[in-house]
């Protein structure tokens, strides 16, 4: 989590997700080479739980 915030019920995060392409992933072969995933994610807290969640990622990040 790089960063985030919240405010009465809702909470925001910034993440950035790293690894390596080890399997297929759609319908692309392995390529063993390391990927980042950058993405922003919402989420409505009720008692202590999510009861909500919007997450927005890097798509052609993914894609190339």
């Amino acid at each position: 989590v790089e960063d985030e915030i919240s405010v009465g019920d809702k909470l925001a995060a910034h993440w950035t997700l790293r690894g390596t392409h080890t399997g297929a992933f759609l319908g692309n072969p392995p390529t063993n080479r390391p990927f980042v995933v950058k993405g922003i994610s919402f989420a409505r807290i009720e008692n202590g739980q999510i009861t909500e969640n919007w997450t927005v990622l890097d798509q052609m990040n993914i894609l190339q």
